[in-house]
């Protein structure tokens, strides 16, 4: 068996969409002239069994809000294998390649995706660092225990007026960490989208600002229970709002749908606060999920990227067997202005693999938790309340986009 790690070419992309339907057991996608293509040959980064497109890889180079800060991140995505070759080591060679490759060449210091199955990224040093919320409401229970007053009216765009919203999207994110700094690719592909399905974008507005905005597809697959009343379903990808008048505004229009049946809220963050505003919020049936998984390739310019509110300095030891680069002892001294990491000899406070670090370094758990969780190693018990200080985060981590 001869196995070629490589990127793809331009002529063998149908390939990998191919891969993806096969290995993810879906119908192909539907070809469509209007449909850009999102990912380029260069993202890529696949394995050929003696000659054969065996596994599929790609990441796209985001920039990600860090708590205050943004950061360059490899959005991993469009993994497969087709059945056939699984179980061969294919992905563990491509993630080698690739952390060595970003390692080397300066790429990003962190990467980061959504997984189909947490449990086959975890064993490369992935972790989960940040959970979102799901929604599934009846448009009749969308109501809320102290109604604010709302005073402005609602309103639409386009695909082509998106620069309408983008600054209400990115005043939410900006002090957020894990939300995906948007561009073109990020509106139109991830946010947007192309299919059949046409997304429908509405605004809340006050005094000709923009306030708040939804993107929402919907659905209309039970033609014969019409007389039954409700055959419509609702799917909100973007569910952005910056006053509570928006907020509730937002909500108030998706009870006014017609017909339909079920509202299903995805990727909302953590903190939303439809739990402690609605007359009954256990309609909304809420199921709480992983959301993205983070792996950090270079510890040194990974804790740099973030922004820090308080000053403090603290050390660890970190064990990292597929990125060695990342083993051994470091300092970390961060405060408002910056941060800065380098090696030490100094006994380490705290000690952990890799896939610990993340979520201490996204806000997902503070280092207290870890600890209680036998995830991290206390070396020095009375440092985990400066731990704790200098990792926490304004908002608990998430990200609206998928991808």
């Amino acid at each position: 068996m001869t196995v070629e790690i490589r990127p793809l070419t331009q002529e063998e992309m149908p390939r990998f969409h191919h891969n993806l339907s096969t290995g993810f057991s879906q119908a192909p996608r539907p070809e469509s002239e209007d449909r850009p293509q999102e990912v380029r040959p260069e993202w890529t980064l696949c394995a050929f069994e003696d000659g054969e497109l065996a596994t599929t890889y790609a990441a796209f180079p985001f920039t990600v809000h860090m708590n205050g800060h943004t950061a360059p991140m490899a959005g991993v995505s469009g993994v497969s294998t087709l059945p056939w070759h699984r179980r061969r080591g294919h992905l563990r060679q491509i993630m080698e390649t690739d952390f060595g490759r970003m390692h080397d060449e300066g790429g990003p210091a962190i990467a980061i995706l959504y997984a189909s199955m947490a449990a086959i990224y975890q064993r490369f040093g992935y972790a989960v660092v940040s959970t979102h919320l799901r929604y599934h409401v009846e448009p009749h229970r969308i109501e809320f225990a102290e109604p604010v007053p709302v005073r402005g009216r609602m309103g639409s765009f386009t695909r082509e007026t998106v620069e309408k919203v983008a600054p209400v999207y990115e005043a939410f994110a900006a002090e957020r960490t894990g939300y995906i700094v948007r561009g073109e690719l990020e509106w139109q592909h991830m946010a947007i989208g192309y299919g059949e399905q046409q997304a429908v974008l509405v605004t809340y507005e006050e005094d000709g600002q923009v306030l708040g905005y939804l993107i929402y597809w919907h659905e209309n697959k039970e033609r014969e229970a019409f007389y039954l009343g409700g055959t419509v379903q609702v799917f909100v990808g973007d569910f952005v709002w910056l006053s509570p008048a928006a907020y509730q505004a937002l909500w108030g229009y998706l009870r006014r749908v017609d017909l339909a049946r079920r509202i299903t809220c995805f990727r909302m963050p953590s903190d939303d606060p439809a739990k402690d505003l609605f007359l009954e919020p256990r309609m909304l049936y809420a199921l709480q999920q992983d959301g993205l998984l983070a792996r950090i390739v270079t510890v040194e310019k990974a804790l740099t990227q973030r922004g820090y509110d308080i000053d403090g300095r603290v050390t660890f030891e970190l064990r990292d067997e597929m990125a060695p680069w990342n083993a051994g002892r470091w300092e970390l001294e961060a405060g408002p202005e910056g941060a800065r990491v380098r090696r030490t000899e100094r006994a380490p406070q705290m000690s952990m693999p890799v896939a610990s670090l993340a979520p201490v370094l996204f806000g997902h758990f503070a280092a207290s938790q870890g600890v209680r969780m036998g995830r991290v190693e206390a070396n020095d018990p009375a440092a985990l309340p400066r731990w704790d200080e200098l990792f926490r985060t304004k908002f608990p981590p998430a990200c609206a986009n998928g991808f």
